[in-house]
C-alpha cells in the first residue's frame, strides 16, 4: 500500500517538472530560443566579455554545445562575439539590447508560471510545501550538511554527477 503511495507522489513530482518544462518549451519557442539558450543569456548578462569556456563550466555543458548556442543567439541577434585582443583564439561575448528584452520577458514568463502553479496557495500552505520539499532534498542528499538553499550551481553539480554516471554507464557497456 505504501510503495504505491510512493509510486503515485514521485509520479506527481515527475509530472509537475515535465509540465513546467513542456510549457516552458512552448514561450521558448515563440522568442527563438532553444533549450538552455536563458541560462546562456542570463549568465553572459552577470559577466559581460566572458567566454564560451566559462559559460560551459558553470552550466556543466560541453563547450561545443555553447558554442553551437551562442551561434544561434548571435544569428538571432540577441548576443555579440569580439575577438579578445590578448587571445586570438578566444572570443568575449557580450549581449544586445535584444538579448537584454528576451531574457527580460523569459524572466516574466517564468514568474507567470510560478504564480500560476502556486495559485491558491497561502502563505502557510507555500511555507510548509516548502518544507516538505526540503526534507526530501536531505533524504535524497549525498551530504544532508550541503543541502541548505536553493543555488543553481547545486542543480549543475547535480547534473555533472549525472553525465559523469552516464559516461561510466555507457563506457561499461
Amino acid at each position: 500500500m505504501r510503495e504505491n503511495r510512493l509510486m503515485r507522489l514521485n509520479g506527481r513530482v515527475d509530472m509537475i517538472g515535465l509540465m513546467r518544462r513542456l510549457y516552458c518549451q512552448k514561450e521558448f519557442m515563440k522568442l527563438g530560443l532553444y533549450k538552455g539558450q536563458l541560462g546562456i543569456l542570463e549568465y553572459i548578462l552577470r559577466n559581460p566579455g566572458c567566454g564560451q569556456k566559462a559559460i560551459a563550466e558553470y552550466m556543466t555543458v560541453t563547450p561545443a554545445s555553447v558554442a553551437k548556442s551562442t551561434e544561434r543567439l548571435q544569428r538571432a541577434g540577441m548576443l555579440i562575439k569580439q575577438v579578445d585582443e590578448k587571445n586570438l583564439r578566444c572570443n568575449r561575448l557580450y549581449i544586445t539590447e535584444k538579448g537584454r528584452e528576451v531574457s527580460r520577458q523569459m524572466r516574466e514568463l517564468f514568474d507567470r508560471i510560478d504564480t500560476r502553479m502556486f495559485e491558491g496557495f497561502n502563505d502557510e500552505e507555500l511555507s510548509q510545501f516548502e518544507s516538505f520539499l526540503d526534507r526530501v532534498i536531505v533524504n535524497l542528499s549525498e551530504n544532508p550538511e550541503e543541502s541548505g538553499e536553493f543555488d543553481f550551481s547545486k542543480i549543475c553539480e547535480l547534473r555533472r554527477k549525472i553525465e559523469e554516471n552516464d559516461k561510466k554507464t555507457n563506457n561499461d557497456k
